[in-house]
């Protein structure tokens, strides 16, 4: 007896080691996910799942969003769950709080008007009607999908969310106002790509046209440090900066119009895809920071440049044609981003830049290994300075499947805190079936403490903190992706005991 009381006490760390330290539980909907969201719409900290998926057919498609509520415990049952059939008239979703209430709605907008739905006794009640617009620019025509947009939100920062709807160089904004809705109208920045082939007229009289347009991405940032929040609309090489008045309403004309010498000369019919602007405060100053990514060169002659042009230069004056950076570093790959967020949890931002670097060599070598070479770039700055080199790395090689030609890992995610240290963590897929979750300290240094789970592996694991613990807990979705598990999804709860 003794020798088996022993054996059990030097077994058991063993044993609670190799103890997962997440909770999996399996879901499935009818048709195919588009996209998982946590919502807590009845603000009782625990965060509802919000699964929106569409049944195809050769006659018509339907629409679905479901929603799946958390017991105390956050314990997710395929019967706590509520299915809405989305009208076929609504083309995009958005959440949110009315002004004065807690609880938050989902909003619908079709084509002239918004409509919410509240979440009361674990069901959507509605429709009830919003504002009505004119009309708006954003439309899915085959009604086969909904477009999540982020609309519904306040956009002055007084506290209060504001509705934007896009119409073509325009942009209409409702604020309420002595318990109504005003309706205002600002001019936006907008791209556009056509093709016809007026050329071959002759042949094709009656030919294809096709026209793509590019609303512009908006950001809130305080342009001259006076406290109030200046709104940037970026689009392609144009910068529209828009000033609030006295009642925190943004002015119908912007109040410059930027369009700085930091761009070389690029391919109308690219120039979408290889520039990317930011603008955001990053050096802590309050003021607005201007942070770009050019991408060039093709798959296997990558390189990317990243600028940053601190709001201490003035780079926003319109006078100032051609600002230099003060922070810039050149990259032989592409940057996705990059992002802005404090990895570290020293109260600073730090710059992300996951670089993607398939030369003519690595293209080879991942047809023989399968995999090729990912890696993330942290710049933790010192004094509000970036430095010139990265202050860590993660090196991380994503697995492919040549035969099928896609990858079978899934990309890394590294927006979430697993062990609640308010440290940035890791998380990638190690093969289709695995994936691995990484806790790193402040220096941005992989830990010891790590755990692989055997599971389905999707392109990109989700992750939010559902039951406000401060420990994030990760979705798993399976969309666009050939494996017979479209309506499929997994959720693993995390325990702790990191």
């Amino acid at each position: 007896m003794k020798l088996l009381k022993a054996v059990f006490f030097f077994m058991f760390p063993c044993v609670i080691l190799a103890q997962s330290h997440f909770s999996i539980n399996h879901f499935t909907v009818k048709g195919d996910i588009q996209e998982i969201l946590a919502e807590d719409l009845d603000r009782d900290g625990l965060k509802e799942l919000v699964v929106i998926h569409h049944v195809d057919s050769n006659e018509s498609s339907r629409r679905f969003i479901s929603i799946f509520w958390a017991e105390p415990g956050c314990k997710y049952k395929q019967s706590n769950s509520f299915e809405l059939e989305v009208p076929g008239r609504y083309s995009i979703y958005d959440f949110g709080s009315l002004p004065g209430e807690k609880e938050e709605v989902l909003l619908l907008m079709s084509v002239n008007a918004a409509d919410y739905f509240r979440w009361v006794n674990h069901k959507l009640e509605g429709p009830n009607r919003l504002v009505n617009f004119s009309s708006q620019l954003i439309q899915l025509s085959d009604g086969s999908r909904l477009l999540y947009n982020d609309a519904f939100f306040d956009w002055n920062k007084d506290g209060a969310n504001e509705l934007m709807v896009m119409r073509m160089n325009e942009a209409d904004i409702f604020y309420f106002r002595q318990n109504k809705w005003l309706q205002t109208t600002i001019e936006i920045p907008m791209d556009a790509f056509y093709f016809s082939a007026s050329n071959l007229r002759d042949a094709f009289p009656h030919g294809e046209v096709r026209v793509d347009y590019w609303t512009p991405s908006f950001f809130l940032a305080d342009r001259d440090g006076d406290g109030k929040s200046e709104l940037f609309a970026a689009s392609n090489k144009k910068i529209w900066v828009y000033k609030q008045g006295a009642d925190n309403i943004y002015s119908p004309k912007p109040f410059a119009k930027l369009a700085p010498r930091i761009f070389p000369d690029t391919p109308s019919d690219r120039r979408r895809s290889q520039i990317n602007m930011q603008v955001v405060d990053i050096d802590r100053d309050n003021r607005a920071d201007l942070i770009v990514n050019l991408q060039q060169g093709s798959f296997f002659n990558q390189k990317s440049s990243v600028k940053i042009f601190y709001g201490k230069d003035n780079w926003t004056d319109p006078a100032n044609k051609n600002p230099k950076p003060g922070w810039a570093s050149d990259f032989t790959g592409w940057v996705v981003g990059p992002f802005v967020m404090d990895v570290n949890s020293d109260n600073n931002l730090d710059l992300v830049a996951p670089v993607v670097e398939v030369g003519l060599m690595e293209a080879m070598k991942a047809m023989v290994v399968k995999e090729f070479p990912f890696n993330i770039r942290y710049y933790f700055p010192v004094n509000n300075t970036l430095p010139a080199q990265p202050t860590s790395m993660d090196m991380i090689n994503l697995r492919t499947d040549f035969s099928v030609g896609r990858m079978v890992s899934g990309f890394p995610s590294i927006n979430a805190d697993f062990n609640g240290d308010g440290v940035a963590d890791l998380i990638y897929g190690k093969s289709d079936q695995e994936i691995s979750v990484v806790i790193k300290d402040r220096k941005g240094q992989k830990t010891a403490r790590q755990e692989t789970i055997k599971i389905d592996t999707p392109l990109l694991p989700y992750t939010d903190d559902l039951n406000g613990d401060k420990k994030s807990d990760i979705i798993l979705y399976y969309a666009q992706q050939e494996n017979g598990k479209h309506g499929d999804f997994n959720v693993l709860i995390n325990q702790g005991g990191w």
